[in-house]
């Protein structure tokens, strides 16, 4: 069925910001929507993308709202490893292998919407554009440096470890030893890789030994 036309607008405006698919003619873009090639998907809060196993038969690019790269631990906690908002996508590093499976699973973290961009119009569009292909790859490669440099992160420190050298960097920008949280304890322990009650026994533990004093929106460097 063809989109409406307000609805066709509002989704050009936001494709026309995208900084991958403002590499394609208008023209080319509406040809796409209209035929189906690009489908629009749109997904409610906390809304399962892609099962971890679940092979990747297509580039998403969120147009609005946002994903979540998890990882289920084998007590069966959701971690999450990585998060993605407007303009990047997902399946990109994985669409053209032999083994395109997700490692992990993706999910809507607010109301979403994307754009889905199957296998072969993707390999079409990389061989006819060039600039689209040089903004691809470099979308690619940043997605893949993200998540590498997320994980190898968390595996290099433990949690404390982790948690002392965020909170060195907050206390040298606000330039005091009371540092004012900038986000909420459940996004901060998302931010270090851990669960929320994680995050909340370490610093109990910290407390204890005497490095912290805390309350709901502040931690004290002792």
């Amino acid at each position: 069925m063809e989109m409406k036309k307000p609805d066709e607008e509002k989704l050009l405006l936001l494709i026309g910001q995208s900084p991958l698919l403002s590499k394609l003619p208008q023209e080319v873009i509406r040809e796409h929507l209209r035929s189906g090639a690009f489908r629009i998907e749109r997904y409610a809060k906390d809304s399962v993308v892609f099962l971890e196993g679940e092979r990747c038969d297509s580039l998403k690019i969120i147009l609005s709202g946002g994903l979540d790269v998890d990882n289920i631990d084998e007590e069966g906690e959701l971690l999450t490893i990585s998060a993605f908002d407007f303009g990047c996508g997902i399946g990109g590093d994985l669409i053209f292998l032999d083994e395109a499976n997700f490692q992990m699973t993706v999910s809507t973290n607010e109301d979403s919407i994307l754009l889905s961009i199957g296998r072969e119009t993707l390999f079409e569009l990389l061989s006819v554009y060039p600039d689209f292909l040089r903004q691809y790859l470099r979308f690619t490669g940043t997605h893949a440096f993200r998540l590498n440099d997320k994980i190898k992160t968390f595996s290099r420190h433990s949690l404390r470890e982790n948690l002392l050298l965020y909170l060195e960097r907050e206390r040298n920008l606000q330039q005091s030893d009371r540092i004012v949280l900038p986000t909420t304890k459940k996004a901060l322990a998302e931010q270090l890789g851990v669960q929320r009650t994680s995050l909340s026994r370490e610093l109990a533990k910290m407390r204890d030994n005497g490095l912290v004093e805390y309350d709901a929106r502040t931690i004290t460097l002792l």
